[in-house]
């Protein structure tokens, strides 16, 4: 049986606690490892990486202490990240994190990006 390269790379990379989110085009797809949430870890930490299926090849990567990763459209990715202190922006939002698109290969700093 031929495993996809993507799960391959995930596999060698995390081990285990793999999730894997395709953009809306399947053709991308996020490979993300976070254990689920407990008493002890109520964030877990947070490692993932964006795949071009295509090209077989990472486009982007990244590792927080704490955070939530989603697809926001086709070529864009919102990360967000839960900081220790809560901070209350003057939109009235809360945390902070960035969002990345990967035909620009930018990140885009925001605050309170929201993962509804």
């Amino acid at each position: 049986m031929n495993i996809p390269s993507y799960k391959a790379l995930a596999k060698q990379k995390y081990e285990s606690n793999i999730r894997y989110d395709f953009n809306p085009a399947k053709t991308v797809v996020l490979c993300i490892k976070q254990a689920k949430s407990s008493a002890k870890h109520v964030y877990p930490p947070l490692a993932f990486f964006v795949y071009d299926l295509k090209n077989s090849k990472i486009l982007f990567e990244d590792a927080l202490p704490t955070g939530e990763v989603k697809w926001v459209n086709n070529t864009q990715i919102a990360v967000h990240t839960i900081p220790g202190i809560v901070r209350v922006d003057e939109k009235g939002g809360t945390g902070s994190g960035y969002i990345y698109d990967i035909k620009s290969a930018k990140k885009i700093k925001k605050n309170a990006v929201e993962l509804k």
